[in-house]
């Protein structure tokens, strides 16, 4: 099972070891779409499309685009 985390504690944890905005959506998208985080607060259960798939939707039936 994942760790809750909110969006804004998980992206503040990975910019302190990376560098580029890009590095920083790859890498939270990558934590949040594996399950080792859980999104909560205003972006609970929601996953993220990295636009290799399509037509997948989240258990939560949003996706946010990245």
């Amino acid at each position: 099972m994942g760790r809750n985390v909110t969006l804004l504690d998980l992206v503040h944890a990975v910019s302190r070891y990376l560098r580029t905005d890009a590095e920083i959506v790859a890498h939270v998208t990558a934590l949040v779409n594996s399950g080792r985080f859980r999104l909560s607060g205003n972006f609970k259960g929601a996953r993220f499309d990295d636009g290799r798939r399509t037509g997948s939707r989240s258990q939560a039936g949003r996706r946010v685009r990245t």
